[in-house]
């Protein structure tokens, strides 16, 4: 009985010998755990500084768009504005206009940098540097040829007819003044009908 005990006691300390060489060499081999990991560096934030935004300069007191000057306190067009004709502050007189930067007249145009009357400048009829022939003048836009001689009493128009305009609806008192419906052309002068003189159909047609 003692050699039994003897040999079960020596494959006890074998067995646990074992088991124990075992599990070291498990532990030894272990996984790193998640807090044995290195650290994980901490990602540096950059600072980005932006350009100012560009303003296009001011023009002394304001801005204007394009085309338009800053004139004491608002934007002028020099070419047409009355009050500011060619310059800041230089005005057109009573009954002129700023035509291209100068002040002319009402109604005239502005040829070689002098003002014209294009109704009636020979030089300029209809628009600037139309000139009439010889022989022709500038009426209403138009060069006439003057070597048409009208009766006495009458007088040469645009189409280069002849017309009493003393009488005539479709030219009444100057060429090309259309009388009214209703209106007759009398000493000149446009005149409404009254009463029994007006007709039940008017047609303006040249007498």
């Amino acid at each position: 009985m003692k050699i039994k005990n003897v040999i079960f006691l020596i494959l006890f300390i074998i067995v646990l010998l074992l088991v124990s060489g075992c599990t070291q060499t498990v532990l030894g081999n272990k996984p790193g755990l998640a807090t044995d990991l290195p650290p994980t560096p901490l990602t540096t934030v950059t600072t980005v500084t932006l350009p100012p935004t560009t303003v296009p300069p001011l023009t002394p007191g304001g801005t204007c768009r394009q085309g338009l000057t800053w004139c004491n306190g608002h934007c002028s067009d020099l070419s047409v504005a009355i009050g500011d004709c060619g310059a800041c502050g230089t005005t057109c007189p009573s009954g002129q206009s700023c035509v291209i930067g100068q002040c002319c007249k009402t109604g005239q145009a502005l040829c070689n940098g002098l003002c014209s009357d294009v109704t009636t400048d020979g030089k300029n009829c209809g628009y600037c540097g139309n000139v009439c022939p010889a022989g022709s003048l500038c009426s209403n836009a138009k060069c006439l040829n003057m070597s048409i001689i009208c009766p006495s009493g009458q007088t040469e128009c645009s189409d280069e007819r002849c017309y009493d305009l003393t009488s005539d609806n479709m030219n009444c008192g100057y060429c090309g003044n259309v009388c009214p419906a209703y209106s007759g052309c009398t000493h000149s002068v446009c005149v409404a009908m009254e009463g029994e003189n007006i007709p039940d159909i008017v047609i303006n047609m040249p007498v």
